[in-house]
């Protein structure tokens, strides 16, 4: 089937290609035209707009893009401006509603807290009651300033800096009172500036930046303004500031963890939409490719195939009729001898309009079969109406007036319509239908063109009825939204929008989510174990002036724990794939057993001292949660039993202990809260952040098979699954600069079927088709054994590339080509050259000078190839290399050689 145009640009104009194409025509003998000469597209590229070749490896990512700040991280939690800009404009109205709700929730935590102010202080209990008065009028005032801001004017700083204002001027008017005031409790009660910061990290999250200063500043404040009067301040202070210095490090660290957390799900998120709309792109291009016929925009055999299957079983399904229209453009061969094929390709064009506006018209589907026929499938239409329908379309390509000559049925363009019915619900298959209208078509044509004629398919009612495959390469092409299988990501993306607020996912994904960093938790457990066991026993050992009286059993206790622990650690956490949650659990009852038991020998002091230090049980949990970041159901089981063994083991006696140990379990509890408040959000963050992770890997992977599939449909002929004039076009300039780099020629056969029009005509064209598909097997068993490169350039051409040949080795290759293609005894009763499917072929070789060159070698292989038509036939022509402007030619093969 002729289809030698198929891969013409339909937005090119007539004259743009006919300066591209300038092809080499000439007439055969039988009166077909002969046109190998392949378009030269200077920057062929391969689908994707990859020059030549594709689809390779990506490239660099740009500086600055998402693809780069994905693969370089952004540790210091800044993005390249224009990101940084998006990323606030994202956030922004999310952070504000959730900044406005912490600052709600921290200024009735401070009022319902401000009693414990008035008790700790009680030489100013009115002046600090004032304190805290104008503070939560402050803080509300700048609260409804916030809330009030109009949209135009909010910007991220403004909340960002009022939480921090508010943070540090709490600690401010803490540090400040307990100084005024001068009491031992006021110096117990300063502990609770970590509160403040601690909120501000954690509960608030605000940006490093400003957490960072805050924190900072009240140390800073702490350790410059707070001096004990006494041996008890003293000591309660130095707890403190050693207290605030771990507890900001950890909160530190946690805020920066959230934040780059934050940031780097939002680049997720932008890399998952950027790669949906790149993959829908992508795969509407594939289906364009797939579908349609790039010089007329119609569909091309493929879809049509596919079509014309559903059709069959919607009609058989309803048991409604089923027309098919096949129609050839009259005399077309002689249309392209006459005006050229630019010319010839304006004519499909319009040709194709015509037929698409028609299918429109009548509810028909339209498709370019290849070369000048089309087809058109009409369902629910009987006799009646689909004879209204093609003559609906000959009047229709009547009425484009294009001019032709050379027609012996009128002076325009004409076209003849076969036209096959059936019953699809009393049996029969789709094969029967193309062939029936072939027939009918081939009659309109034997009666004079430019008619129509109208045959009912013979069907057998004992066959079932089958469907038809769209392409024996397997390429199925989706027809309807119920072919599309699930993607792989579709459980992640369930999972995303369904959410998980009980941190638990679907079974399957559970386990691959508890799996995928299984060994870098096992590596990181242990080590946490070593480490944080150093961290508290170093704390302890700085601390001991805190509990005098129990410090010497606190010690010993404190150091075989840590012995014990790290023995019973080390087996479990030297061994690889064991269960993920067993190395969780050891953890998780280890840092218990520390808590109960520090607590429990700290209980054992009668000092108020030890009743301040206590506050010190918060960092087990909180090393558990952000130290070794354990998921939020095992942090929650130390810092649980941590609150629980403090509440119940400490008896303090009389009113001072009382107070200092209500502050301390304040404290307690305040921070513990925190704590898993953190662990909630950090193992949330990252569970979110795996679900993004494996979304934007399957979606990448889907996105380079859909980008695979679309340069092999876009480089494959779909009838003879060689490639096509596409990838000709690519391996031809490849081939032409290696070969130019390594001064060695490049040889060309141009192979073309002899007679292949009487082939169609006598035949049919499924006939047609099934030739060319051996053929194509044949060539490529030649390649093979020689090394060459195959294509199919269209319609009955074909061609072969071999890089270092010479012409004698063209020749000798193209002879292999038509020796082969006589063995295997395709008949071809209609051939005047012999009683089965000869070609005829020509060769060229040319020493690569530049890259416009490689044109020449097309010129130098249609040339030769028209020697060999013009001269009988079933033979190989072959031209050297020009010396000077000529062309060195070897001589034909004689007549007699002809192969019978």
């Amino acid at each position: 089937m002729n289809d030698s145009r198929s891969l013409t640009s339909p937005s090119a104009s007539p004259s743009q290609r006919q300066h591209r194409d300038d092809p080499v025509r000439r007439k055969g003998a039988d009166g077909d035209a002969v046109d190998t000469a392949v378009p030269p597209l200077h920057e062929q590229t391969d689908g994707l707009g990859l020059p030549g070749h594709a689809p390779a490896v990506s490239p660099r990512p740009e500086p600055g893009s998402l693809e780069a700040v994905a693969a370089q991280g952004h540790r210091w939690l800044r993005f390249p401006s224009a990101l940084e800009r998006q990323f606030n404009a994202d956030t922004l109205q999310q952070r504000r509603k959730f900044l406005t709700l912490c600052a709600i929730v921290g200024i009735l935590g401070i009022w319902a807290g401000a009693w414990w102010a008035e008790a700790s202080l009680p030489n100013i209990a009115g002046l600090a009651r004032q304190l805290v008065t104008i503070y939560l009028g402050i803080a509300t005032t700048s609260l409804v300033v916030l809330l009030l801001t109009p949209r135009r004017w909010q910007r991220m700083w403004q909340s960002e800096s009022a939480i921090f204002a508010n943070a540090f001027g709490l600690n401010l008017v803490i540090v400040w009172a307990c100084m005024a005031s001068g009491v031992d409790t006021a110096y117990t009660q300063s502990g609770a500036v970590i509160a403040p910061v601690m909120f501000a990290c954690i509960a608030a999250r605000l940006r490093f930046i400003w957490a960072l200063a805050c924190a900072l500043l009240t140390l800073v404040v702490y350790v410059v303004c707070m001096h004990g009067q006494t041996p008890l301040q003293q000591l309660v202070v130095a707890g403190n500031i050693k207290l605030q210095l771990l507890s900001f490090a950890f909160a530190l660290v946690a805020n920066y963890t959230l934040e780059y957390a934050e940031r780097r799900n939002w680049v997720l998120r932008k890399l998952q939409e950027k790669h949906r709309a790149v993959l829908h792109d992508t795969s509407e291009q594939l289906r364009r490719l797939s579908v349609r016929d790039a010089l007329t925009g119609l569909y091309n055999r493929r879809q049509f195939d596919a079509d014309l299957a559903a059709a069959w079983h919607q009609c058989a399904a309803a048991g409604q009729p089923l027309a098919l229209l096949m129609l050839d453009v009259d005399h077309f061969k002689l249309y392209n001898d006459a005006y050229g094929h630019p010319a010839g390709d304006a004519c499909l064009t319009r040709v194709g309009q015509a037929l698409a506006r028609v299918a429109q018209a009548h509810g028909g589907m339209a498709a370019r079969l290849g070369g000048e026929e089309f087809a058109l499938v009409l369902p629910r239409q009987a006799e009646s109406g689909s004879r209204v329908v093609a003559e609906a379309l000959c009047a229709a390509v009547r009425q484009e007036a294009i001019e032709h000559r050379a027609s012996s049925v009128a002076g325009h363009v004409t076209v003849s319509v076969g036209v096959a019915l059936a019953w699809p619900g009393q049996g029969g298959r789709t094969q029967a239908l193309l062939s029936t209208a072939d027939r009918a078509l081939y009659l309109a044509k034997a009666q004079g063109r430019d008619r129509v004629a109208i045959l009912e398919s013979l069907l057998a009612s004992s066959e079932k009825v089958v469907a038809e495959q769209a392409m024996a390469s397997g390429d199925a092409v989706l027809t309807s939204e119920a072919d599309v299988k699930e993607s792989p990501e579709t459980p992640y993306l369930q999972t995303l929008e369904g959410g998980f607020a009980g941190l638990r996912f679907p079974p399957q994904l559970e386990r691959r989510y508890r799996k995928h960093n299984m060994e870098d938790r096992r590596k990181l457990l242990g080590i946490n174990v070593l480490i944080g066991m150093l961290i508290y026993n170093l704390f302890v050992l700085l601390s001991r002036d805190m509990f005098p009286d129990v410090s010497h059993r606190v010690l010993v206790m404190q150091g075989a724990l840590s012995v014990f622990l790290f023995a019973a650690a080390l087996p479990i956490y030297a061994r690889k794939r064991l269960a993920p949650n067993l190395y969780e659990s050891v953890f998780c009852v280890g840092s218990s057993m520390v808590a109960v038991i520090s607590a429990w020998m700290l209980s054992q002091s009668q000092e108020t001292s030890t009743l301040a230090y206590c506050v010190a049980l918060v960092l087990v949990p909180m090393f558990s949660g952000v130290g070794a970041r354990q998921p939020f159901w095992f942090t929650c089981v130390p810092a649980v039993i941590t609150v629980v063994v403090a509440l119940a083991l400490f008896k303090p006696v009389g009113e001072v202990q009382s107070l200092v140990f209500s502050q301390s379990a304040f404290q307690i509890v305040n921070t513990t809260l925190y704590t898993l408040i953190l662990a909630y959000t950090l193992d949330y963050g990252a569970r979110k952040a795996w679900l993004l992770a494996q979304v934007d890997r399957l979606q990448g992977e889907a996105l380079h098979e859909a980008t695979e599939r679309l340069h092999r449909l876009s480089v494959q002929d779909p009838l003879t699954g060689l490639p096509n004039r596409r990838q000709f076009e690519a391996d031809l300039l490849r081939l032409w600069r290696e070969s130019a780099r390594e001064r060695q020629p490049v040889g060309l056969l141009i192979v073309d079927v002899d007679f292949f029009k009487l082939y169609n005509d006598g035949y049919g064209h499924p006939e047609g088709d099934r030739c060319l598909q051996r053929l194509a097997g044949v060539l490529r068993e030649v390649a093979e054994r020689h090394q060459a490169l195959v294509a199919r350039l269209g319609g009955e051409e074909f061609s072969l590339m071999l890089p270092g040949a010479d012409a004698a080795r063209m020749l000798a290759v193209g002879q292999a080509v038509g020796q082969a293609v006589r063995e295997a005894g395709i008949a071809h009763r209609h051939s005047r050259v012999a009683g089965h499917v000869t070609v005829s072929i020509g060769a060229g070789s040319l020493m690569p000078l530049r890259a416009a060159d490689r044109h020449q070698l097309l010129k130098v292989a249609d040339q030769a190839l028209y020697r060999a038509k013009t001269t009988g036939r079933d033979r190989v022509a072959a031209a050297g290399e020009p010396p000077a402007h000529g062309l060195a030619t070897l001589p034909p093969r004689p007549a007699a050689a002809t192969g019978a």
